[in-house]
């Protein structure tokens, strides 16, 4: 859907009421808020020693628990590296400031840890209101995982 940001582009007040109203908005975070970093899976990869056919996250969680940890700890390892070298979206804070002034909820739902989360919100996103965040290790994490596979797979909720 188009949202227009400025008012000089709305066409017409009876147009833009055809369309419903965001009342929030959930974004990502590589490649949505950040330009894309595609290095860091190539070299997380590396790290793991997997090919490009195999989701890192899914090839950690399938790994014996006693491997996991240190799984997930090089992956973690990567993503601080990237997180430094975050650049922001062009527009973004422009984008943050029209959501913003027209009451917009944003909320962050990724599949990073919270460290480079926190990265981004200090430097890139500093004084936006963000709420939730949901990152891989946050306790909702799994449930929405699952909630996202059964849409996908074409599994409804019950009827109430």
């Amino acid at each position: 859907m188009f949202a227009p940001l400025s008012a000089a582009q709305e066409t017409t007040t009876v147009a833009l009421q055809q369309h419903p109203k965001f009342r929030g908005i959930v974004f990502d975070m590589d490649g949505t808020w950040c330009e894309p970093q595609h290095w860091m899976f190539k070299q997380m990869r590396n790290v793991l020693g997997i090919d490009n056919s195999v989701n890192i996250l899914r090839h950690v969680e399938t790994l014996p628990p006693d491997h996991q940890a240190a799984a997930e700890e090089c992956v973690r390892n990567v993503e601080r590296e990237a997180m430094l070298e975050m650049v922001a979206q062009p527009g973004l804070m422009k984008l943050m400031e029209y959501l913003g002034s027209q009451g917009i909820k944003k909320a962050i739902c990724t599949r990073n840890f919270e460290v480079p989360v926190e990265h981004l919100m200090k430097t890139l996103l500093n004084g936006v209101e963000i709420s939730p965040i949901i990152t891989r290790s946050s306790p909702s994490s799994r449930t929405l995982r699952v909630y996202l596979r059964s849409q996908r797979s074409g599994v409804s909720r019950p009827a109430r």
